[in-house]
């Protein structure tokens, strides 16, 4: 709880260097307010000098001190919610979007020496709180350009795992599309060692993640495409089965969709989602590169209900009948059955007529 004092600046300045400050977490003079914080180590305390207010925000110089000898350490713009001038509390990180408190007194480099983080504005993503960061450096704290830029360029104040001597990141742009960042420290500066986007955004039922990951002193990047079925709409999914594997992490899965009015199919692994074949893919959609072949009657040997499509190299035809689902795929003239578990079937392929005949002439 803060104490609040009328007193003079020279009353102020008197008690400050003669050590009869008395214990508050906060001491008003004159027009201005000048909270003294002590709540984040045994050798340093702050000082925060309100110089103006609104009501969401209060500005003002943070100035940092030796608590055994009084000497200032150094000093740097600030900001801080007003709401929180009455109650304020160091070391609070709340990632990504919660609260992120003024001082954040924490090892930042990994050399077992804490640093400082002081908020200086919201000029992170979406507004989002920014800091300037100070590491120790002998009896000093020096702001470091390098690990500013990871309290400035994302989402807020960055996260720190001690133990895995990692460092993370996250920024975003709109509701879908965020990216991951992880870096070591390295010669006392912060190394990108992974990187992961994720774009959802068109369409929404695909999660397209793009991986940068370390290799020496080069980053390979690898996209990977994820279905998302839940974000499907009750009427999209026309057929779908599963393709048991000999392990439950080999099992695999059909999707027919009907989205964006037309017609997709999916190939994914079942456990993960990702998506190992997508036909039309969205640039041969966008040329209307693509056909369907659909066979509705019985061919010679059952009755037989078929879907086909051809890509390069390859054709397919997905089938159901009374007893059987599956796929046959046709590569150099050989003929592969992957067969289905009908008992996992949802949908049919039987009324596809008037889907498939909009399709015919794209």
């Amino acid at each position: 709880m803060q104490t609040i004092l009328p007193i003079t600046k020279g009353i102020y300045r008197y008690l400050l260097v003669t050590g009869l400050w008395f214990m508050a977490t906060g001491i008003s003079y004159s027009s201005d307010t000048t909270i003294k914080i002590d709540d984040f180590s045994d050798k340093y305390y702050a000082l925060l000098e309100i110089e103006s207010r609104d009501d969401y925000y209060s500005y003002g110089t943070l100035s940092m001190y030796e608590k055994s000898t009084g000497k200032e350490l150094f000093h740097t713009p600030t900001l801080i919610p007003t709401s929180a001038l009455d109650d304020i509390r160091s070391n609070i990180k709340e990632l990504p979007y919660g609260e992120q408190s003024m001082i954040i007194y924490e090892d930042f480099n990994f050399d077992n020496i804490k640093d400082f983080a002081i908020r200086d504005g919201n000029y992170s993503c979406y507004s989002g709180p920014s800091y300037i960061v100070f590491l120790a450096k002998g009896n000093n704290f020096v702001k470091d350009e390098d690990f500013t830029g990871l309290a400035q360029d994302y989402c807020g104040m960055f996260r720190t795992d001690l133990e895995a001597q990692r460092i993370y990141t996250m920024t975003k742009s709109g509701c879908c599309w965020h990216q991951y960042s992880e870096f070591s420290v390295e010669n006392n500066k912060p190394r990108l060692e992974k990187e992961l986007s994720v774009d959802v955004s068109n369409p929404f039922y695909i999660s397209r993640e793009t991986i940068k990951i370390r290799k020496g002193e080069e980053m390979e990047e690898e996209e990977v495409h994820y279905l998302i079925p839940e974000h499907l709409g009750e009427e999209s999914v026309l057929f779908t089965f599963l393709i048991p594997g000999k392990k439950r992490e080999n099992d695999k899965r059909m999707y027919l969709l009907y989205e964006n009015d037309h017609l997709q199919y999916f190939f994914i692994k079942d456990a993960s989602n990702e998506i190992e074949l997508h036909y039309p893919d969205a640039l041969a959609y966008d040329k209307g590169e693509y056909i369907w072949e659909y066979d509705p009657t019985p061919d010679k040997t059952e009755e037989e209900t078929g879907l086909g499509f051809t890509r390069p190299g390859a054709a397919y035809r997905i089938y159901e009948t009374d007893r059987e689902v599956g796929i046959r795929v046709k590569v150099n003239n050989k003929m592969y059955d992957i067969k289905g578990d009908k008992f996992t079937q949802q949908g049919t392929l039987r009324n596809l007529t008037e889907k498939i005949g909009e399709l015919k002439n794209k």
